[in-house]
């Protein structure tokens, strides 16, 4: 059975897995919730694992001595913990959904993330040792029995399947033990005012050390949020008072995203300069843009063969993420019959490929609210989780198709004006005005 997430919820409720709390008091469900989900439903491919390699090492060695010092000495009022996978135009790797708040703050800030070996960074980074730490300190956590059945026992009743074992939801348990020791330490060292990271990964651990140290938490909106994302998205019994870790603000990119979901927490929308500019006088190249993602690689991998048999006079650009590096390769064997299929994965912006593209096809992604933002005409694939989307398939320039001769029927069809803004621009003093407030 495919997740749903009416069902989810209801599951949630009827079962009573908020109640449950760990010896510490440590709310045992929303640790392991968005993790069991992923393996019960999403089990995504592997990606390629960190190069250590002789080179690499000798690059990444002075930028950990670097962090070393800094870690000891560098202590300001305000930590990013940034996500940087997107080139300016100099060629180095920023994140664009805090940078224009860095740069606010950048007199009085600290820049943490995990850092890659060779790559070329636009602001100073503090390697994040918590990998380290969770390397040298590897004593298992133990998660209640009982609680295991019983989140077992729920995924089986509700939707057949449980999909993981008690090794791997333990495994989430030692991790979140982990992040709360460690960021304990490390806020504790160095004694921020605030704390800024991105909705990228679930680090309940980090959030909870700063919150139990008085540190003032601001997530910051990072790809959709809309009902179905359920890593933050919380059925309507839920309060302020539930056993739950969510951040004092999530800080969005527009106000169209602060009644998309329920969620306990204070939304307020700050905007951002990238997602909400409109490029004029990027003429449609007749292209059709697929939009990869980790989870949809086979089913859209076969798409653009297909529509490349069928109809090999159009233009494919396929557009992996950063995060599918690891399968370039295969994908570019699999695609070198096909003359008009181009793979792309940072090399050109997806902005720009948005713009200049005739239509997107996608099956569930981000971009979906970025071409809906800029007016680009959408094809939803229906396979997979395509219903994630289903909120917004009644939207102008929003077609669903089965087959390829529906995809290019849609391609045909004419774009429909629209004026659905989904992102803003970054308002300076809507921030400077959020963060002033403590």
């Amino acid at each position: 059975m495919d997740f749903d997430i009416d069902r989810f919820f209801e599951m949630e409720r009827k079962h009573s897995l908020f109640d449950d709390l760990s010896a510490e008091g440590f709310p045992l469900w929303d640790v392991i919730r968005y993790k069991a989900v992923i393996l019960a439903f999403y089990r995504p491919s592997l990606g390629k694992k960190m190069d250590y390699s002789f080179k690499n090492l000798c690059f990444v060695l002075p930028l950990l001595i670097k962090s070393a010092f800094s870690f000891l000495f560098n202590k300001k009022n305000n930590i990013f913990f940034s996500f940087s996978r997107y080139k300016n135009e100099s060629g180095k790797f920023y994140d664009k959904s805090q940078q224009e708040m860095i740069e606010v703050l950048s007199k009085d800030s600290l820049i943490v993330e995990d850092i890659k070996p060779s790559l070329p960074y636009q602001n100073r980074i503090e390697f994040d040792f918590v990998r380290c730490y969770k390397l040298l300190f590897r004593r298992k956590a133990v998660l209640p029995l009982d609680f295991y059945t019983k989140v077992s026992r729920a995924f089986e009743e509700s939707f057949g399947v449980d999909g993981f074992s008690y090794a791997e939801l333990n495994e989430e348990y030692t991790q979140f033990l982990q992040e709360y020791r460690y960021y304990r330490f490390y806020f504790k060292w160095k004694n921020p005012k605030r704390i800024f990271y991105i909705s990228k990964d679930i680090y309940k651990g980090r959030l909870l050390a700063a919150k139990s140290l008085g540190i003032k938490t601001y997530e910051t909106q990072h790809g959709s949020l809309t009902r179905e994302t359920f890593g933050f998205s919380y059925p309507d019994f839920i309060t302020g008072k539930s056993h739950i870790i969510v951040p004092d603000y999530y800080l969005t990119m527009g106000k169209f995203w602060n009644d998309q979901l329920h969620n306990p927490t204070t939304f307020a929308s700050v905007g951002n300069d990238y997602y909400a500019d409109k490029m004029e006088n990027i003429p449609e190249d007749g292209s059709i843009l697929i939009v990869s993602s980790q989870l949809h690689v086979e089913q859209l991998a076969s798409l653009a063969v297909e529509l490349a048999k069928q109809y090999p006079s159009l233009t494919i650009i396929y557009k992996t993420r950063p995060s599918e590096s690891f399968c370039h390769e295969r994908l570019q064997q699999l695609f070198l019959p096909y003359s008009t299929i181009r793979l792309i994965n940072n090399e050109v912006d997806i902005k720009t490929l948005l713009h200049r593209s005739t239509l997107a096809v996608m099956i569930y992604s981000t971009v979906f609210f970025e071409a809906l933002h800029f007016g680009t005409k959408i094809a939803i694939y229906k396979a997979c989780d395509y219903k994630h989307l289903s909120d917004y398939f009644s939207l102008p320039n929003v077609y669903l198709f089965e087959s390829i001769r529906e995809l290019h029927a849609i391609y045909l069809k004419e774009k429909v004006v629209s004026n659905i803004s989904v992102y803003e621009k970054f308002d300076r003093h809507a921030f400077e005005s959020l963060i002033s407030r403590e």
